[in-house]
């Protein structure tokens, strides 16, 4: 995967967590969405903590602030 980011100036960003989205399972349009903090040591590779249940209202709200911030 390829990604590009222009920001205007020279920028550091730290992993802080992934939001994991699931779907499928014995639900035909089930899904759910699960938030994993980072788990860091100064030797080894980030990893992925436990999973943080998300609400549909959180991501809902996340949603909605993500879509005012980007561009088409």
């Amino acid at each position: 995967m390829e990604c590009e980011l222009a920001l205007g100036a020279a920028s550091r960003f730290d992993l802080k967590g992934a939001i994991l989205v699931y779907g499928g399972g014995h639900l035909t349009n089930g899904a759910f969405a699960s938030w994993h903090g980072v788990c860091a040591t100064k030797t080894d590779a980030p990893r992925l903590g436990p999973a943080t249940a998300l609400s549909t209202a959180f991501l809902r709200e996340l949603s909605h602030g993500l879509g005012a911030m980007t561009r088409p």
